[in-house]
């Protein structure tokens, strides 16, 4: 590793300031792959320990094609550190990022897809919980915005937005040969652990070849109960509206449905799901 900087101390008020300080640094061993990985920094840092205090700005990180950039300020840190501040990265090759930490992504129906990603937002963690707000995430060509926090208990809680998203190009890609992919047994013992509030909102959707608009999704998951509620969406000139309950607190899980779909244009859906009505 290489660093350079200048430097200022001030030992009567305990403060230090590390101006123009950069670097290079060779990153290997698990989880990356292949050859090491060659990572450029710079940043200028000052630190005022009598108020326990240490800023960090016009940070920039470079590696691998990833370009990241922010300002982080850390408080209390000789007791309780508390971190908060905004980083930022312009788009950038997923798939080849994520393969130089050994993350291989499924191959999707659409091989376009999962190549490129940017995203931004702030920041605050005080060692028990981790906020982003607002969070600006691009993934190929949806936009994603809105709130996202998580707590070392294992709680999460979500509030998203996009105003596009073909799900159907990210699902996985078919096999010569195989069945369809069936969407799947309930995931019974994982649904048990989970803490999850949230919503989700979406413009305009596509799934399993059809077209939904205005879609908006509450999910509520705790104490081994699942809860999706509003469910909400425009399609086919109609819309469907309903609250999905899930008991999972026994051996044998209930599940509760409450649904209505009104004004359906059933001839647009049956072309759509490429059903004959045999007219």
């Amino acid at each position: 590793m290489q660093l350079r900087s200048s430097v200022a101390v001030n030992l009567a008020s305990r403060q230090l300031a590390l101006s123009g300080l950069s670097g290079e640094a060779q990153l290997s061993g698990k989880p990356l792959t292949g050859e090491p990985l060659a990572l450029k920094f710079a940043a200028d840092v000052s630190a005022d320990l009598a108020a326990q205090l240490v800023q960090i700005s016009n940070l920039k990180l470079s590696a691998e094609g990833l370009n990241v950039a922010g300002d982080v300020r850390a408080e209390s840190i000789l007791s309780t550190p508390v971190l908060s501040g905004a980083i930022a990265a312009p788009q950038f090759a997923l798939a080849t990022v994520l393969a130089r930490f050994g993350v291989a992504l499924p191959a999707t129906r659409d091989p376009k897809v999962l190549k490129a990603a940017a995203f931004s937002g702030k920041f605050k963690y005080d060692g028990k919980r981790i906020s982003i707000a607002p969070l600006n995430l691009q993934l190929d060509d949806a936009t994603l915005n809105g709130s996202l926090a998580a707590s070392t208990g294992g709680a999460l809680e979500f509030d998203l937005s996009t105003d596009r998203l073909n799900v159907d190009r990210y699902l996985p890609a078919a096999v010569a040969g195989a069945p369809p992919a069936a969407l799947g047994a309930l995931p019974v013992s994982a649904l048990r652990d989970l803490n999850i509030k949230g919503a989700i909102k979406v413009g305009d959707l596509h799934y399993a070849g059809l077209d939904l608009s205005k879609v908006a999704v509450g999910i509520t998951a705790k104490d081994a109960q699942l809860r999706l509620s509003p469910l909400q969406a425009n399609l086919y000139e109609g819309s469907y509206t309903g609250d999905i309950r899930i008991d999972a607190r026994k051996d044998l899980p209930v599940m509760y449905l409450n649904e209505q779909v009104s004004n359906l244009d059933a001839d647009a859906l049956f072309k759509a799901l490429k059903v004959s009505t045999g007219a």
